[in-house]
């Protein structure tokens, strides 16, 4: 305990009080008539609405790898046409060849 409150033994022992207690709550601390009175503001503890929408934090690796995917894709779509067509006109060149045989 020594590590958390220093070397010296602590003159006031540690108070938790909850956060959700509107009433005023007293202590004696140190034994003697030392009273002390700690009081909180009355604040409910659960929310009365709806969370606050969250905010699209910006990502700029996340938007980069979007940016690439969609190029990418545009690419393969663009190589995939080609070589359908190459295909086509392929297989239309020895249809040819073998009508001439």
């Amino acid at each position: 305990m020594h590590e958390a409150i220093g070397g010296r033994p602590s003159i006031e022992s540690p108070i938790l009080i909850d956060s959700c207690d509107a009433e005023a709550t007293s202590c004696n601390v140190g034994g003697e008539g030392h009273d002390i009175l700690y009081t909180q503001e009355e604040k409910p503890c659960t929310s009365s609405g709806p969370p606050p929408p969250k905010k699209r934090r910006s990502n700029r690796v996340l938007d980069f790898l979007e940016k690439e995917t969609e190029k990418e894709e545009e690419r393969f779509h663009a190589t995939h046409e080609l070589m359908k067509s190459t295909t086509n006109r392929f297989l239309d060149l020895f249809e040819q060849l073998i009508k001439k045989s």
